[in-house]
């Protein structure tokens, strides 16, 4: 969830999401997960509610994937959460297959207000 499709260059838009639940989601992933504000916009209210996730990545990824296409990238956080406020993980679990020590966190808040009910992350900044 970005307010930007990119991570600098042109001009930041002064878009908003607001009150947003997202609830019941169960996956796998291999790139971190964002909420991504832009420090324009506004990003608030987001909840994300009893998501259930198996990182299969290796943490630290480029910004284009082995074909070339951009929009890849991927840090060494599971969660990435920037430039927000008011974000709640409620009864989430993140499970490790591949690489564990590969990746620094689960979740890293930066100029963020985030809160964890029920969900035990190993956090970091």
């Amino acid at each position: 969830m970005k307010l930007d499709n990119n991570d600098g260059g042109s001009a930041k838009t002064p878009a908003s999401i607001r009150d947003i639940t997202i609830r019941g989601v169960r996956g796998t992933m291999e790139l971190n997960n964002l909420v991504r504000g832009n420090g324009v916009g506004t990003q608030e209210g987001v909840i994300l509610d009893d998501i259930r996730l198996v990182n299969q990545g290796a943490g630290i990824a480029p910004d284009s994937d082995f074909k070339g296409a951009w929009g890849h990238s991927s840090t060494d956080a599971s969660y990435e959460v920037s430039h927000a406020k008011d974000v709640v993980f409620r009864n989430c679990r993140l499970v490790y297959s591949k690489h564990p020590e590969k990746w620094a966190c689960d979740c890293r808040a930066r100029d963020a207000e985030v809160a964890f009910e029920g969900t035990p992350f190993k956090c970091g900044k």
